[in-house]
């Protein structure tokens, strides 16, 4: 009975702490309204606690600042001039396509490398591109992502 009540509280502990929201980067761009909340949040640090910021609320509001600065040169982007910002847009999309491309060729010259089991200079070249291949991806899936939240904040809805 007691091992029931314990488990009980342990999940609500764990339910409680899973909504609270990771305030990331890629977080902040898909969110511009929580962006704006914490810009303001950071700026009331700054202003509040000019010398006593926690090191933790310092990176974090850094985080923020540089998030906010790649959305605003963005959006000014996109404001002037936005037909260019769309084929920004669709040359980026296209890149990603590539790169995916890219990585399924380098996974399957893996395989070919692991079957044969020839040459480990050729293997480790080859993952060694495959990882910059995958990081490459990331960081386009990441730009788009910011396009996008861009797009979304000049809609007229």
């Amino acid at each position: 009975m007691i091992f029931n009540r314990i488990w009980i509280v342990v999940c609500a502990v764990f339910l409680l702490t899973s909504c609270e929201q990771n305030r990331n980067y890629q977080y902040l761009l898909t969110h511009p309204s929580a962006l704006k909340k914490e810009v303001e949040r950071c700026d009331k640090l700054a202003e509040n606690q000019k010398d006593t910021i926690s090191p933790d609320d310092k990176k974090h509001c850094e985080l923020v600042m540089y998030t906010a600065a790649n959305m605003i040169s963005v959006l000014n982007e996109q404001q002037d001039d936005p037909q260019k910002f769309g084929e920004k847009i669709m040359a980026a999309q296209l890149a990603i396509g590539k790169t995916k491309e890219l990585i399924q060729s380098l996974k399957q010259t893996l395989d070919q490398i692991n079957i044969t089991k020839i040459d480990p200079d050729k293997r480790k070249l080859i993952e060694k591109q495959l990882a910059d291949a995958e990081d490459l991806y990331r960081k386009q899936i990441e730009e788009i992502k910011l396009f996008l939240a861009v797009m979304s904040l000049s809609s007229p809805e």
